[in-house]
């Protein structure tokens, strides 16, 4: 009842403004979003690297899985493999490569 009174009154409303602790706080909340080394601006930047790197290690993850797969094709059928990547052949014999892509 008593802050009710006093709000109601323009002179009440500048004292609890000027009262130490709304300006104490009002000092602490601008200095953490501003000046301090864990600022917004920082904390959003980190964010950013984060979701970013997520990013890449997905890729690098399905990049794996693709080497992997190719690694046991290329145990499997050595012939195949060495004549398809790095164009070998036996002698009188052209070898024709038709890519899908």
């Amino acid at each position: 009842m008593k802050i009710i009174k006093q709000l109601s009154s323009g002179l009440s409303v500048s004292r609890i403004l000027l009262n130490k602790y709304v300006i104490v706080t009002t000092v602490f909340a601008v200095w953490l979003l501003v000046f301090d080394k864990h600022n917004y601006v920082t904390q959003r930047k980190l964010v950013q690297t984060i979701d970013e790197l997520k990013v890449k290690e997905q890729k690098y993850i399905d990049l794996i899985e693709e080497v992997k797969l190719e690694r046991i094709d290329m145990a499997k059928y050595k012939e195949k493999y060495a004549r398809e990547h790095f164009y070998m052949h036996k002698e009188n014999e052209e070898v024709f490569i038709f890519d899908r892509n």
